[in-house]
């Protein structure tokens, strides 16, 4: 079967939506379908809905992290695409879920980068192995400081 069962660890965290936050599925997955299938393997909608961008920078580290562990172990990842660029109409939540790595002001359409826009753009534009940029800026947790504590 696709999905035997799933198992919800109540002690982990969670998305505005108390959806689990857990990495390390990402990882399983990717290996799981490397093996069956051998075929290149493009991550899409991977993101979490954080109205205040507090859980944002921590899920995108964690999650490249994961990644970059499947493809050390040969797992052929050539694509990646976060959900989403910006916050949008969800069909069970409407605008309430806060996916975006900008905010988009429903009336006036103006749009701002928020903090994890601005950490996942430095990620992208540095083009640098990912374990190879958190060494350079530090432990996950000076790096997710830096970001959140960054003046607008």
């Amino acid at each position: 079967a696709l999905f035997s069962r799933i198992v919800i660890n109540n002690e982990s965290e969670k998305s505005d939506l108390g959806w689990e936050i857990y990495p390390e599925g990402l990882y399983r997955t990717i290996k799981k379908y490397h093996s069956l299938y051998n075929k290149e393997i493009y991550v899409t909608e991977n993101g979490i809905a954080d109205s205040e961008d507090k859980k944002r920078i921590g899920f995108i580290f964690d999650h490249l992290l994961w990644i970059k562990k499947a493809i050390d172990e040969g797992a052929e990842v050539n694509k990646y695409f976060h959900w989403t660029l910006m916050d949008n109409f969800e069909w069970l939540e409407g605008y309430e879920a806060k996916f975006g790595l900008y905010e988009c002001n429903k009336k006036t359409q103006s749009r701002k980068m928020k903090k994890s826009g601005k950490y996942y753009s430095s990620i992208c534009k540095d083009r640098e192995p990912v374990r190879d940029f958190f060494e350079k800026t530090g432990a996950k947790k000076r790096v997710i400081e830096y970001f959140i504590s960054e003046d607008d």
